[in-house]
């Protein structure tokens, strides 16, 4: 059975990454496929990125934006040189498409987006590309145990 570490480039999944090494490393970018968005993204990691999400999900839109930090990207880029060993980068629908797709803006008491932007990414490029089923990490806050159970 495969052992993979999920990272977001929070200090839970590097400190996972970094002690526990895993057979994969898969970190889901959620994206945003509007073309107004991205316009402060430097050309060159825009560039990284989809180079990244190419090799396992060319079936994807290119990426132009994300809705989260973008020091995230490069975190991400540095934390594979950090631990040594590749990084699998992997995206699913847009932002737009999925509050299209649920009708509703995510917030505190609708919670799908975790769900839907990052676990059905890697579900798909374990399910594509590997097998399954896998010992599966995932790196949450202190402040956050009860997403444990969810």
């Amino acid at each position: 059975m495969l052992t993979v570490n999920s990272l977001s480039a929070g200090r839970s999944s590097g400190f996972i990454a970094a002690n526990y090494p895993a057979d994969l490393n898969v970190f889901s970018l959620v994206c945003i496929d509007c073309h107004n968005a991205g316009g402060t993204i430097d050309r060159k990691l825009k560039q990284m990125v989809n180079d990244k999400l190419q090799k396992y999900c060319s079936h994807q839109p290119e990426f132009v934006a994300t809705s989260e930090d973008p020091v995230i990207l490069k975190t991400m880029f540095d934390l594979e040189q950090f631990i040594g060993q590749e990084i699998i980068w992997v995206r699913g629908m847009g932002w737009e498409k999925m509050i299209e797709m649920q009708q509703a803006i995510p917030n505190m008491a609708k919670r799908f987006c975790t769900k839907i932007l990052k676990l059905w990414p890697i579900f798909e490029l374990l399910y594509i590309y590997f097998q399954l089923p896998v010992r599966m990490r995932i790196g949450y806050r202190y402040d956050e145990m009860e997403r444990k159970d969810g």
